[in-house]
């Protein structure tokens, strides 16, 4: 009964209608004109059809069914009972946590001077570690390599834009950045060993 509460009232919170979703359909109420410009209650149906697609079916609603006083009765009961659970709920919820677990939670923890000082001075050393990983392995490589492969890299050039760049043949860039590849990974290689 609990999640058809919330459901109800997730559906219906702003809702002059009636809306009621079950695993396999959405039923909706609501009151409509007649040609004649009397009020009557109208039934939609939505579920899967055929390849997926949504039908919809409508329906007037006979008076001996439901009539526009009921139609009123039963939104006002349904949505005063749903907002009861709503209220019910946030209470409970709030009657439930504890203190100690609220602390723990990243909402309410805020990281400590002391913290935040190790974690940045963490983060300096490896990047000083990847800067001087980085300089050894570019000086590995000739003036040319280093060239087309920050362009490629850095820059995010194609080969083809690198090769109209330097005015050379796209193969003789792409040959290039392979052995650039090479010598990374044999850098990369050593380091693990």
């Amino acid at each position: 009964m609990d999640y058809q509460n919330a459901e109800f009232y997730k559906l219906n919170k702003n809702n002059p209608d009636l809306v009621y979703n079950f695993a396999d359909e959405l039923i909706t109420y609501r009151k409509e004109e007649d040609a004649n410009g009397n009020l009557q209650i109208v039934e939609y149906r939505k579920k899967d059809g055929r390849k997926g697609k949504k039908v919809t079916t409508r329906r007037v609603v006979p008076f001996h069914e439901m009539s526009i006083k009921d139609f009123d009765a039963w939104k006002t009961r349904l949505t005063e009972e749903a907002l009861e659970y709503r209220r019910h709920d946030d209470l409970t919820t709030r009657e439930n946590v504890s203190i100690e677990n609220l602390l723990e939670t990243d909402l309410v923890c805020e990281e400590s001077v002391e913290d935040e000082y190790i974690r940045e001075e963490e983060e300096r050393q490896q990047y000083a570690a990847i800067i001087a990983k980085s300089s050894e392995v570019l000086a590995l490589l000739t003036p040319t390599q280093r060239k087309r492969y920050v362009l490629s890299k850095a820059y995010g050039m194609t080969t083809r834009e690198i090769a109209e760049k330097e005015g050379c043949e796209q193969r003789a860039v792409v040959k290039s950045l392979q052995q650039v590849e090479k010598k990374l990974k044999k850098a990369l290689d050593a380091e693990k060993s």
